[in-house]
Formats: C-alpha cells, structure tokens, sequence
C-alpha cells in the first residue's frame, strides 16, 4: 500500500513540505542524480584547481599552508552546497513529460550563481570580523563584499551553466542507453 503523504495529525511528511524535494508533478527527484552529480561537479573543480595550481607552480606553497581538516573542511561545504544547489536545479528541469534539458542549463546556470555567492559567504564573514576588530570601516569592508559577490555570482554562473551542459549530455547518454535495452 503506498504511503500517504499526510500522517494521522494530518501534517505533511517532511520530504514532501520541502520545496527541492519532488518535482512540480509530486514524483522525488533521482536522488543517486543528485548526488552523484554534486560530488562529479565539485571534484571536477577541484581537480582542475589543483591542475592550474601544479602548472602554475605555487602548488607547493599553497598546500603546506593548508591543512587536512581545513581542505576537507572546505571540500564539504563546498560538497553540501553544490547538492542543495543541485536539488533546486534538477528539482525545475524535471517537468510534466520527464527532464527539461533548457530548462537544466538555465536553472544550473541561475544557482550556479547562487552557489557561488554562498561559497564566498562563509570566508567573507571571517574577514568582515577582523577586519572591523582591526578598525576598517564596515561600509568599505561590505562595499568589497558586495563586489565579490558579484564576482562570485558570475563565475559560479559560467561554471553551473558549463556543468549544466555537461549534465544534459549525461542524462541523455543514459536515456539513449535505457532505449537500447
């Protein structure tokens, strides 16, 4: 017997009140997709970095000044962001007849930006503090915020709306494999 999405108080199960968790039509989202697709995307950048890092040669310097806990610690929130970013946009580019593949790269693009933002958000805040313990003016300290962001928000675009593509191909390479069998 299939589950009711209301329980006996008559409240809504917890999955189906959260707005990323199904598609406009009710069905949950392919939560393996989103998963997979948030750890493909986040060590693809990472990778790359390192890669950039190597040629340009100041990998060394960079990674003796990092330590396990702070790279991994970093990894994950940016690992945590780029899922819930994913769920929003996998969530809008499944519609009433199955995936959307327009509106994937868009809305990759859109929260690519978002994510972007928010992965400056977190070390933006440690530096508004000391800098203002330091004595720097909380406007200049929020005007160079508001430049990052904006920043962030197009380079998080450029790179969600590329891995947006990417994730069409995907899902397409797998329809054209389901139709095979």
């Amino acid at each position: 017997m299939a589950e009711s999405p209301v329980d006996d108080s008559g409240a809504q199960r917890r999955s189906d009140s959260r707005p990323d968790a199904r598609t406009e039509e009710g069905r949950p989202l392919p939560t393996l997709a989103v998963w997979g697709l948030a750890t493909f995307h986040v060590t693809v950048l990472v990778v790359v970095l390192v890669v950039a890092l190597h040629l340009a040669g100041p990998l060394g310097e960079f990674l003796s000044g990092l330590n396990t806990a702070i790279g991994l610690g970093v990894f994950a929130y940016l690992w945590a962001l780029t899922w819930w970013t994913n769920r929003r946009a996998l969530g809008d580019a499944w519609r009433g007849d199955g995936f959307d593949p327009r509106a994937a790269a868009t809305r990759a693009t859109l929260w690519g930006g978002v994510t972007g933002v928010l992965f400056l958000l977190a070390p933006f805040a440690l530096f508004l503090v000391l800098l203002v313990a330091q004595g720097a003016s909380v406007l200049a300290v929020l005007a160079i915020g508001l430049l990052g962001a904006l920043v962030a928000a197009l380079v998080g675009a450029v790179i969600g709306g590329a891995f947006g593509v990417v994730d069409v191909v995907l899902f397409r390479v797998v329809d054209a494999a389901r139709s095979r069998q």
